[in-house]
């Protein structure tokens, strides 16, 4: 007897796990401050790392261990949620720790870290979205774009006036996470003038529906780097993000690059890893080949309900390490070659479609690494219910269907369920058994 399900949808139960302010980290005591002169700071206080306040705003600035040695100036990153940043708040990604293997290694040039501190975990969300956002937080994305010009007129000249920085756009990055990310973006976006390169940490595009996605879309193509990635544990999908830069007229794997972070969440640990490639692309060594090719396959459970997801939900992700240490995710960058055609597909991003109940072969290339994997239809269709169990409140095995008038989501339009139904009917794990204007139900007993 063939299993009937229903697929009733609340985009909330995603929403819940992702851009939601980090937990309060320990504050660092004040610190006396020592000064060669009074414009430019020569002496840090504690371990290269000097604590200072702008108009109000906590700021702690990470010097290169040649600082107080050489006259030298240095590029700058500028950092936001200034207060997780360094290893000296405990919880954090310690960057402090990440900058010196990659300046020791040589993998990276000497740099000025600038953390800026955010103002309180309400104050946060206002300072960090720049649209309006009431339903999951409280802002209408107005303070944002007041202090994005506190940001690039005040800290900034402060910055170059009192550091030795190289104060042009060129040796300028800003990087964040999270809402720090979705802000990192749109301040790069805004802000090329003063910015170079853009870090920008499992962002919080979903805001307002997704709201970046069309200013990116609808913007002229700022001359900037960007960097962007994603955990896969309770964040959303945000690979069609991809695809809007590049027809905005960014090349990936030159000045856009992306990584999706298989098996990790949102939390300090993950950015701590993937922070290395940002810094890399800001100011790393040119890498010359690939050393390793690493492959997973995974259900998009966390893209079914993306409104600019139009591809199948079952994603090949090869992870790319150059001899510069930078890793990333090759996506159109590999070629993808399926031995048993008949039973399914893989396109060119690498989303798998199947034609039949059996697992594919399929040979990935990266220029001059290939490696061959097999992509298992039953646990990639088990994933699916495993994740319908979990997150449909009505799912049963048998007669169940999907009623359009009992999805109370202001998000969650008719249109978009519609629009996750054919991307999860893409997968081949699913037909519809029946099909009305008031309800869909579908069959998901597989492919015969």
């Amino acid at each position: 007897m063939k299993q009937i399900t229903i697929l009733m949808i609340f985009l909330v139960l995603l929403l819940a796990f992702v851009g939601c302010s980090p937990t309060n980290h320990e504050v660092v005591n004040e610190m006396e401050l020592e000064k060669e002169s009074e414009a430019i700071k020569e002496k840090p206080a504690l371990n290269n790392i000097v604590l200072e306040e702008v108009e109000g705003k906590k700021i702690e600035i990470l010097l290169p261990p040649s600082y107080d040695t050489s006259a030298q100036r240095y590029p700058v990153v500028y950092m936001h949620d200034g207060q997780s940043v360094f290893s000296s708040m405990g919880s954090s990604w310690k960057l402090d720790k990440t900058i010196k293997e990659l300046t020791e290694d040589e993998l990276i040039e000497e740099m000025i870290v600038v953390a800026v501190y955010h103002g309180g975990e309400i104050q946060r969300d206002r300072e960090y979205v720049p649209y309006n956002e009431t339903v999951h937080q409280n802002t209408d994305g107005t303070y944002a774009k007041v202090y994005a010009e506190f940001f690039v007129n005040t800290i900034i000249p402060y910055i170059d006036e009192h550091y030795r920085t190289i104060p042009n756009r060129e040796n300028r990055a800003i990087m964040g996470a999270s809402f720090g990310g979705l802000n990192a973006l749109w301040l790069g976006y805004n802000y090329s003038g003063t910015f170079s390169m853009v870090g920008a940490l499992s962002p919080s595009y979903w805001v307002n529906n997704r709201a970046i996605y069309d200013e990116v879309s609808t913007s002229e193509k700022p001359d900037i780097k960007i960097w962007f990635d994603m955990g896969d544990v309770g964040e959303t999908y945000e690979a069609p993000m991809i695809d809007i830069l590049i027809d905005k007229g960014f090349t990936y794997g030159e000045d856009l690059f992306y990584m999706l972070d298989n098996g990790a969440a949102h939390t300090l640990s993950a950015w701590e890893k993937r922070v290395k490639s940002a810094l890399i692309l800001f100011k790393g060594k040119e890498a010359k080949s690939a050393v390793k090719l690493d492959i997973n396959v995974s259900f998009l459970t966390n893209g079914i309900y993306h409104n600019y997801l139009n591809e199948s939900l079952v994603e090949i992700n090869p992870i790319i390490t150059l001899d510069n240490g930078m890793v990333f995710s090759a996506r159109q960058l590999a070629s993808y070659s399926v031995e048993n055609e008949k039973d399914g597909d893989v396109d060119q991003k690498g989303y798998v479609t199947f034609h039949s109940g059996e697992n594919l072969l399929v040979n990935v290339k990266y220029k001059n690494i290939e490696q061959q994997i097999e992509v298992d239809y039953q646990k990639l269709k088990e994933d699916l219910t495993k994740y319908l169990r979990n997150h449909v409140p009505q799912y049963e095995e048998d007669n169940t269907k999907i009623v359009y008038s009992e999805i109370n989501d202001e998000y969650l339009t008719k249109d978009l369920v519609d629009e996750a139904i054919d991307k999860i009917l893409k997968t081949g794990f699913v037909e519809i058994k029946e099909q009305t204007d008031e309800y869909i139900i579908l069959d998901f007993t597989g492919l015969k």
